[in-house]
């Protein structure tokens, strides 16, 4: 399960662009480092770290966003997971350039570059995947990091209707896949890194083996111009398990 609940972890950011470009510079966050924590009761199983900074690349400057989620404690005995994601954007479009996923899970490895061209064709973007070779997906999609800050831009700094839906595609581990997600309300909630006023949005997620109800997920996003995830959180058959923000850090590390 401690596997699952990782991967899910990803597609929280990774809400994929829907066909339109983006009208103007890309909103971002810069310079910031956001660590959480994730729990079974009081059992802590894992920790999740993002960072974003600029950096250059071929005469370009890009965005770089870097995810690692690992394992901790007696889950890092049982299963040894160590990810890492990254994605280099346009600075001007938002869209991503580059995406690297180099996965380590006990013996388990995987290492993967995908790269995107958004202009090469008119009604399509085409990627060049180390594992599937070159693919055509929906025009201007993104990948599993930068897409949520689309999201953020289009939707999380907004005020939501009560009848908010949001249909949308993301691409990871070279596949197309589609993510309903609906608003539910606003709550206030307390995280190791303070008290926030949060809208809650609600993934569809698939009733089986794993979760039992098509709401058993809630992301907790913070009711302010930052839009930063404070809470995930996963109803599971034995419990409920939650990611929580525990570190908001500004500036270079």
């Amino acid at each position: 399960m401690i596997k699952y609940i990782l991967k899910i972890l990803l597609f929280i950011v990774s809400v994929s662009a829907f066909s339109q470009p983006i009208a103007h510079k890309f909103d971002y966050y810069k310079d910031l480092k956001l660590t959480y924590t994730m729990g079974y009761g009081f059992i802590k199983g894992g920790l999740v770290t993002i960072s974003f900074k600029d950096v250059s690349r071929n005469d370009s400057s890009l965005h770089h966003i870097y995810l690692k989620v690992r394992t901790v404690g007696v889950f890092d005995q049982l299963y040894r997971i160590k990810d890492i994601y990254e994605s280099y954007i346009d600075k001007e479009t938002g869209y991503p350039v580059k995406a690297i996923r180099n996965i380590r899970e006990g013996g388990y490895r995987r290492y993967n570059i995908v790269t995107y061209d958004h202009h090469i064709r008119t009604d399509s973007t085409v990627i060049q995947s180390g594992y599937s070779g070159e693919v055509v997906i929906p025009k201007n999609t993104f990948d599993i990091l930068s897409s949520y800050y689309y999201m953020r831009h289009r939707y999380f700094t907004t005020p939501p209707n009560t009848d908010t839906i949001i249909y949308v595609d993301t691409y990871f581990t070279d596949e197309v896949f589609p993510i309903t997600m609906s608003y539910v309300n606003k709550k206030t909630v307390k995280v190791k890194y303070g008290k926030r006023r949060c809208r809650v949005y609600s993934p569809v997620t698939e009733v089986g083996r794993v979760f039992k109800r098509e709401d058993a997920m809630r992301v907790y996003i913070s009711d302010d111009d930052e839009a930063i995830p404070i809470r995930l959180e996963f109803e599971f058959f034995l419990g409920t398990v939650r990611c929580d923000l525990i570190s908001v850090k500004y500036g270079k590390n």
